[in-house]
């Protein structure tokens, strides 16, 4: 584990970015993916901003919830007005949680795609998480979740609408980098991770960005 303290929002994105560059340069192909939410829109439009060769930059997302596309719950829709939109980057580069008849129909189509594109072997080079109040992070809610071993889950919780896609934790894991952005309000919620064994305290060696007024 690696823990960054900021100490303002704006420093955290910045991090993130940076983060994202020096992971990006000198390699041929990124597979990269995204998690929706509040916290990551700040993100995304400043990553719109920077000089990056997006022709060798393969998007995916980290979760969905089970709504359409353009709907403002989406987090494809979150990235697409944050992101996409903003930058030349090829269609066929966007990996998106298609919303087919069922969540379980959604669930297998993602999971064909990431087999196929991986050739078996589902290992992103950098994943962007957030964290939520209640410490569940993509869309993992409890321990049920944590340990599916399969690519991917349906999962729901009482506490939020909607049944969404998401990686699982055994994915998540394989990933070379796992970045964690934590705003002010969720410093309270890292520090309880490892009492109560929040579905976030379970990422292995994560890198954890912190909005903090303890910077040192």
């Amino acid at each position: 584990m690696r823990i960054i303290k900021v100490s303002k929002k704006s420093d955290l994105f910045k991090k993130a970015v940076d983060i994202f560059k020096e992971s990006t340069y000198g390699k041929n192909i990124v597979n990269v993916a995204f998690s929706g939410g509040k916290t990551p829109k700040e993100f995304f439009r400043k990553l719109s901003k920077e000089e990056i060769d997006w022709n060798k930059i393969n998007i995916f997302l980290v979760d969905e919830r089970f709504v359409p596309l353009n709907s403002e719950d989406s987090n494809y829709n979150l990235l697409r007005k944050n992101l996409l939109d903003k930058i030349d980057i090829p269609e066929k580069n966007v990996h998106r949680i298609e919303m087919l008849k069922t969540p379980l129909d959604s669930k297998i189509d993602y999971e064909k795609k990431l087999i196929k594109y991986f050739k078996g072997n589902i290992k992103f080079d950098l994943i962007y998480l957030g964290i939520g109040d209640d410490g569940h992070t993509a869309s993992i809610f409890d321990m049920d979740d944590v340990n599916v071993e399969e690519p991917t889950l349906i999962t729901e919780s009482s506490k939020y609408p909607h049944k969404r896609i998401t990686l699982s934790m055994d994915t998540i894991n394989k990933a070379e980098k796992k970045i964690i952005m934590a705003t002010r309000e969720k410093v309270g919620v890292l520090k309880d991770l490892v009492m109560f064994k929040y579905p976030a305290f379970f990422i292995e060696d994560p890198i954890i960005l912190i909005e903090s007024d303890e910077t040192n």
